[in-house]
């Protein structure tokens, strides 16, 4: 923690861990074999800055299927 970050700022970043965690237990239950996820969670406002990552694909697949997301939401414009 640094002094700019709020007192708060761990409990708040390990709340979002841990719902991200949780909710990634439950997709994992949900999927066919052989179908990955990858599940971004994160607070909303102005000024947030904690969020969590979980994910069954190798951080290449990920970063791949990031891309063409990005590219169709036409975030390179």
């Amino acid at each position: 923690m640094t002094k700019s970050e709020p007192p708060d700022y761990l409990e708040r970043r390990l709340t979002v861990e841990v719902h991200a965690a949780r909710i990634s237990d439950e997709i994992s239950d949900l999927l066919p074999e052989g179908m990955g996820f990858t599940l971004l969670l994160t607070e909303t406002g102005e000024g947030k800055t904690h969020f969590g990552v979980q994910s069954t694909l190798q951080r290449e697949s990920t970063i791949r299927m990031m891309k063409i997301l990005l590219e169709k939401w036409g975030a390179n414009q």
